[in-house]
């Protein structure tokens, strides 16, 4: 905003730019222009409420327009019996992670907000350890066959599986973008 073209100490003009603003530099003037201004709508930003380069209601309307996309190209489903994901919300406080419909709609009923027509599936997700993983991590940037000087995988891959058989219980939940459920009132 408000772009300020660089001069050499002779006077010459630069190929930079600073924003009038902030004195961010750019190394054009349409780069300049458009510092400190909503990437979205192009009105300025309130430097002490707008953290990001987007208003919040421009941000919050960008959501939706995607999440109406992704619902546009996902796989419908009538039914689903596992944890799901609500990616709509006026204020973005329904935004959340539930184990199932019937919680997800209780919660947003509780709230008295709107109910979406339709929400994310999840993937269930072990949280597991990999051990190949591991040691490739491990190894990566060291010297050529460096994972065969390593003593003990064996026992530490002994100990990464007991680890994992340990918790197989303990899970997280992964948005499928792909499938989405229709919410069914009651």
């Amino acid at each position: 905003m408000n772009p300020n073209q660089l001069f050499t100490s002779g006077g010459t003009p630069t190929i930079f730019w600073v924003c009038g603003i902030c004195g961010r530099g750019f190394d054009s003037q349409e780069g300049a222009s458009r510092c400190c201004c909503c990437d979205v709508c192009g009105k300025p930003l309130d430097k002490k409420r707008d953290y990001s380069r987007r208003h919040r209601a421009c941000q919050l309307e960008r959501e939706r327009k995607s999440y109406e996309e992704r619902i546009v190209n996902s796989e419908k489903l009538e039914s689903w019996d596992g944890p799901v994901f609500n990616d709509v919300g006026g204020s973005g406080d329904e935004r959340d992670y539930y184990a199932n419909i019937d919680d997800m709609i209780e919660a947003i009923e509780d709230k008295e907000c709107e109910l979406p027509e339709y929400v994310f599936v999840c993937d269930t997700v072990p949280l597991q350890l990999d051990f190949d993983r591991i040691i490739d991590d491990l190894v990566t940037d060291t010297f050529d066959d460096s994972e065969d000087q390593l003593s003990g995988l064996n026992e530490f891959g002994n100990a990464v599986k007991a680890f994992n058989d340990k918790n197989t219980d303990v899970c997280y939940w992964c948005i499928d973008y792909s499938r989405a459920v229709k919410i069914k009132t009651k």
